[in-house]
């Protein structure tokens, strides 16, 4: 079977007509179009390669065939299974395949692929290969519809343009994997997810499902506004395999189910957090853990704390900060049953305040510009919130030494560290030090690394700690006989 003679010319609709009615069996019922049969209809040509079964389109069911265009259009009405699929049971749906000419006059083609079901039980992995063992395998949905386009296209179903060549928009069934959504997805809108799906990049198809719509949710005195959203995708992750050197990654597909929440407080765009629907549990985390939202004050954050302010915990003697950044935020939350709201068990906060230039030690060994503010409120049982936290900065004592301090808060316990995997030599750090003290270098006398060191302040109780592990190879000899010394004395290391 073969088209009509329209290679390398334009054509309009009625040429466009002719050139399908080859591929119809109107016995049977069918449209059959192999992709290898239209090469010269680009955009339709690279759909039924990207996007379905053996690179061809075939409806079946057809009861009406069109007795020429309508307008600008030729529609089939019937069933198909469409995707690529292995072994049984693969769902049919309901296919209206328009075809269009477009200004240019090449061929176009929308596809409308709708889900056939009646309790609420479909799931994308009924109707696509190779997600049986992903999030996505077992989440519920009670309508579906895929539209796949050759060009991008706006229809009233989707809330955003679909670009080719595949999209699809479905309503969550809060059962299964999103039965937590009962309250918090309670709208038919905020059960609504759109998106891409790719076939192209390997056997589990990459799928990007957003938010289609929302509701508002009040958890803890906090405003939020629920959605959901679901995806599939590759990731590259290093690798080393000592057969083969040059090998340096590995490819490892992903997926993930979640509810998306978002929070609008302050200046600025509104936070998005997700909550992972699996593994199932009794406690989830709501979060963002790379905000990077400005805030002009911590006044901004009273919303979300319960009317603590937060700023009061941070001590007098950190400079008043110039900039600050909230770069994470989480709630704990506890889901005693899923057809209750969850309860609060914690909110964390994770804010960078820009201080300046902090000096904590004279003559530049060891100033500060950045200080971040680990804050957590807790509920007590009567659900009145409290608040503890720690301070936290990344430092460098003169050039060699990079550390980490943490300052907690009420408590006021510091604690500092070196980096991890770093090591300082004793004879750079005490030459720069004592050069900066005194104007006079010092080197020890033998070789000498620093590989841990630790400190610890009890600010309030006047105490502290401190440990170190000093790394060398040190040689002692005692005594002579025969030329050679009685015995030898090796240290590795100093502790």
């Amino acid at each position: 079977m073969s088209s009509p003679d329209v290679t390398g010319a334009s054509m309009n609709i009625a040429q466009l007509y002719a050139a399908l009615v080859p591929f119809q069996d109107t016995i049977a019922g069918s449209l059959t179009i192999p992709a290898s049969a239209i090469t010269d209809w680009t955009d339709v040509h690279a759909l039924l390669v990207a996007a379905l079964a053996e690179q061809r389109l075939a409806i079946i069911g057809i009861t009406s065939f069109p007795a020429g265009p309508t307008g600008n259009f030729i529609r089939y009405q019937g069933q198909a299974a469409l995707f690529p699929w292995t072994g049984d049971g693969q769902s049919v749906l309901a296919v209206t395949a328009t075809f269009t000419v477009d200004q240019a006059g090449a061929p176009q083609l929308l596809v409308r692929a709708e889900v056939q079901t009646t309790d609420g039980s479909w799931r994308l992995a009924d109707s696509l290969s190779g997600l049986a063992r992903t999030d996505l395998g077992n989440v519920l949905f009670g309508a579906g519809l895929f539209l796949l386009t050759t060009q991008p296209v706006t229809v009233s179903d989707f809330s955003a343009t679909v670009q080719p060549f595949i999209g699809f928009r479905g309503s969550l069934n809060t059962s299964g994997p999103f039965a937590i959504g009962q309250l918090l997805l309670p709208t038919p809108q905020s059960r609504l997810v759109e998106g891409s799906v790719d076939l192209a990049q390997g056997a589990m198809p990459v799928i990007t499902l957003a938010p289609a719509g929302g509701a508002p949710i009040t958890i803890a005195g906090i405003a939020f506004e629920f959605g959901a959203q679901l995806s599939s995708r590759y990731l590259q992750l290093p690798y080393y395999d000592p057969a083969d050197p040059n090998r340096t990654t590995i490819t490892t597909p992903t997926s993930s189910a979640d509810l998306l929440a978002t929070l609008a407080f302050g200046v600025g765009a509104p936070l998005q957090l997700s909550l992972s629907v699996l593994p199932s549990s009794d406690f989830y985390t709501l979060g963002v853990s790379q905000a990077a939202k400005p805030i002009t004050s911590w006044s901004e954050l009273d919303s979300l704390t319960g009317g603590i302010d937060l700023g009061a915990l941070i001590p007098a003697e950190v400079p008043a900060a110039i900039t600050m950044h909230l770069r994470k935020l989480e709630l704990s939350l506890y889901f005693p049953e899923a057809s209750a709201l969850p309860t609060v068990n914690s909110i964390s906060f994770d804010v960078m305040m820009d201080v300046g230039d902090w000096a904590l030690l004279p003559n530049d060994i060891l100033t500060v510009q950045h200080v971040g503010a680990l804050m957590t409120v807790l509920f007590n049982p009567d659900g009145s919130p409290y608040a503890i936290g720690q301070l936290y900065s990344d430092f460098t004592i003169v050039e060699e030494l990079e550390m980490t301090a943490a300052l907690s808060i009420p408590q006021l316990l510091f604690t500092a560290g070196l980096q991890p995997g770093i090591t300082v030599s004793v004879e750079s750090l005490m030459a720069s030090v004592m050069d900066k003290l005194t104007g006079h270098a010092y080197a020890p006398p033998i070789e000498m690394d620093i590989s841990r060191l630790e400190m610890s302040v009890d600010v309030l109780n006047r105490s502290f700690g401190f440990g170190t592990d000093i790394d060398t190879d040190w040689t002692l000899a005692f005594g002579e006989a025969n030329g050679g010394a009685l015995i030898t004395l090796s240290f590795q290391g100093i502790t």
